[in-house]
Parts: structure tokens; sequence; C-alpha cells
């Protein structure tokens, strides 16, 4: 039934990309993991070229979806091996084997909504012998200045990003994703060690065990083991510095994670320009007069050469015509030289629905 739901422009309909993924996920060997890699590389290209032309126009406003859409953004593939090491019970019981084998996949997406804007979404998927078990992203909470300090030191790291996964988060994930439900509450933690050059360790964790008592979370668990990873293989831009860690669930945005070089809709009401910029900042100049629906609020979102979101500033009418300046809140300065994307989402009221978008790219003198 969610074929009526979601969808994505890399295939017909939901049916088709669950069996591309699925083919994915089987793959161990060394031929099908180099399949999978050429698998991944074609969809992206694929939904490059489907996103710069994903906007239909509508009958109500210039950027129109009557219906939620799902584009793969990038993600990892590796190998742990749990035998012998102190871990949790029901990774033994419900996923490995004998020979203590897991292979694990962590994917990210956008989801494109009816209101225009994207949410991020990932889940992790481990598997072995004894079955198969998918977990939703909750958050990328700091690990804390103790542990950061203590992995940094390690692996010799510039940061920490840290990716944690639940399943008491299954119910907030569409069905189409397939997450488990469990009584006891398993969590596991994905640390990647980053540096200028892109990611250069991944550490995974088992997070102790929880219950769930009296409507509150009860931890019976104790410290696990963390097993070695091997075989890691990076989908898409995740092993570049290009991570994107600034698209974080619950932060709306309204680009998806490929969509660098959006085609503007050419709209009769809409002038939108670069009028100018400097180190303080950006100006963008406003010329608006589309009629058909209020325009009352616009969000611009300032994107660095590797696809980090820098900042963004948040405009209410009637401040939307003439010149709309974006500075950095803190007074940070913009790189002299440097080339800044600048995406804006203009609205009916305050992050509600998207009636049009607009990007360019602009160099710092």
């Amino acid at each position: 039934m969610f074929e009526k739901f979601y969808t994505t422009k890399m295939s017909t309909n939901g049916r088709e990309l669950r069996l591309r993924f699925e083919k994915i996920r089987r793959g161990r060997g060394r031929f099908t993991r180099l399949a999978g890699s050429v698998m991944a590389a074609v969809m992206l290209i694929t939904l490059t070229c489907a996103t710069i032309a994903m906007a239909a126009v509508g009958t109500d406003r210039p950027e129109h979806w009557d219906r939620e859409e799902l584009y793969f953004a990038d993600g990892l593939n590796f190998d742990i091996n749990i035998k012998g090491l102190n871990v949790p019970e029901y990774i033994k019981r419900d996923v490995a084997g004998a020979d203590g084998a897991v292979h694990c996949e962590f994917r990210r997406y956008d989801m494109r909504r009816t209101d225009g804007f994207t949410d991020f979404a990932g889940v992790l998927s481990l598997s072995g012998d004894s079955g198969t078990m998918t977990m939703p992203w909750i958050n990328n909470m700091s690990v804390g200045p103790d542990r950061e300090a203590e992995l940094i030191n390690k692996y010799g790291a510039e940061s920490i990003t840290s990716y944690f996964f639940s399943t008491d988060g299954a119910g907030t994930m569409p069905e189409y994703f397939g997450c488990t439900a469990t009584e006891d509450v398993h969590r596991i933690s994905i640390y990647f060690a980053v540096a200028q050059n892109g990611i250069k360790n991944v550490i995974f964790s088992f997070d102790p065990e929880y219950i769930v008592k009296d409507l509150r979370q009860v931890n019976i668990g104790q410290n696990m083991d963390s097993p070695e990873i091997s075989n890691i293989e990076f989908l898409g831009g995740m092993g570049d510095t290009a991570l994107s860690f600034g698209k974080t669930l619950g932060v709306k945005v309204f680009n998806t994670y490929e969509q660098r070089y959006y085609k503007n809709l050419s709209v009769d009401g809409f002038d939108v320009r670069i009028d100018g910029a400097d180190e303080n900042g950006i100006s963008v100049r406003n010329d608006i007069s589309f009629a058909d629906i209020p325009i009352r609020f616009a969000i611009a979102e300032i994107y660095d050469g590797d696809n980090n979101r820098i900042f963004y500033n948040n405009v209410y009418d009637p401040d939307l015509s003439g010149i709309m300046r974006i500075d950095h809140p803190n007074d940070e300065k913009l790189v002299s030289g440097k080339t800044y994307r600048v995406d804006i989402a203009y609205c009916t009221g305050a992050m509600e629905t998207i009636i049009y978008r607009w990007q360019d790219y602009v160099t710092i003198p």
C-alpha cells in the first residue's frame, strides 16, 4: 500500500525500489559488492538528473508535490564479528549465527513531504545467519567531551560525529523500511572519526540494554565490547568531507542531498537575484509580485563547497520585497575567494507550504 504514499524518481514504484535495495543487502561476495557499488553509482546519477526536474508545476503554486517522495542519499556497508565478545543477547540470538558474523548496512535518505520540505532519515540493518534486524536513526547527539577527546586521540581525528539507532524509534519510520519493533529497547551507536580528508575510522558500539518499566526506560545491561569493523564500503559521498551532517532529524530543509544544481523555475511574479556579497554575508534582491498565494515567510540557507550548511536566516513579511540580507548570526566571516551556495524557499507562513524555491552560487570578493 505504501507505493501510493512513498515514491522515488529512481523507479516507477516502491516495489521496484525495494527489490533493488534487497539485491544490495543480500550481497556479501566480492562480485555482489562490486555490483552493489555500481548500482549505487547508477542510482545517484539517476537521482541527480531526476531532481533537476523534480518540481512539477501545479495548479495551486509553482512548486507542487501531490505525494511524498523518497530519495537515496548515501550509505555505508561493513562487517563485524561478535564471536567470543561480551555483546547483548539479542544480537547473538536474533541476528548472528554460530560463526558470529554480522553484515551491517547504514542508509541515509531524503524524504520529500507534500509541503515541499525534506526530512533526513536513516536506518541501520544488521543481518546474519539467524536473521535480520533494522533500527531507525533517532539522533546524532554529542558523545560528550571526555569520550570525544578519547576517540579523537585514539584515531587521530579532528572531530567525532555520532549516530544513535534504537528499536524504540521503529514506529517513527514508514513501514516501507521494515524497522524491527522489540519489547525491550535495543540501541547501537556508530561513531565517525572525521578529518579534513574524510572519514578516518568507523567505530561500532553496542549500548547497554534497556527495558520499559512503568513507562520509563530502565538500564538492565552492562558496558559491552565494541567489535572491530572490516570490509568498509562507502556509498555515495559519505566517505568524503561532504558528509552533510548539518542535516539532522528535526531540521527541515528544502533541497535533497544531491540537489546542488537546482534549475530555478521561470515564474511570473518572482524575480530573485544576487545583489552583492562580502565576508559578512550575502545580499539577495527580491522583486515579488506573485498574487495567487500570499508570500509571508522565507528561509535562506548558505552552503559551502562541501555541501555543508553554514547557517540560515528566516525572513518574515513584509521584509520580503527589496534587499534580503543573509548574515551569519554569530558574526563569523565568509571566506574571501570561496564560492557558496544560496538556497531560498518562499512559504505561505513560518516553515509552512513552499510556494517557490530559488538557488544560486556566489563567490566572496
